[in-house]
C-alpha cells in the first residue's frame, strides 16, 4: 500500500522537480548553442568546409615535404657515417 506524502513534502518535491527541470532546460539550451552550425547559414557552413579542406590539403603537403626532408637528411647522415667508417 502506498501512502501519500504530506502536503509539505509534496510541495517540497514539486519545487525540487521544478528546479531540476529549469536546470536541465538551461543545460540543453547551452548544448544546443554550442553545436557547430547553429546560427550559421548553409552557405557559411559550406565556405567553412572549403577552408577546412584547403587547410587539410596544405597540411598534407607540408607533412609530405617534411617526410621527404627527413628521408633526405637520413640519406645524407648515412653517407657521412659510411664515409667516416671508410676513413
Amino acid at each position: 500500500m502506498v501512502t501519500p506524502d504530506t502536503p509539505s513534502t509534496f510541495r517540497a518535491s514539486q519545487q525540487e522537480l521544478a528546479r531540476d527541470l529549469v536546470m536541465k532546460t538551461k543545460q540543453i539550451e547551452l548544448l544546443i548553442a554550442s553545436l557547430p552550425g547553429i546560427g550559421v547559414s548553409e552557405q557559411e557552413q559550406q565556405e567553412r568546409l572549403r577552408r577546412l579542406d584547403r587547410d587539410l590539403r596544405e597540411a598534407e603537403e607540408e607533412r609530405l615535404k617534411a617526410i621527404a626532408e627527413k628521408e633526405d637528411a637520413i640519406r645524407r647522415f648515412d653517407e657521412v657515417i659510411r664515409s667516416l667508417s671508410r676513413a
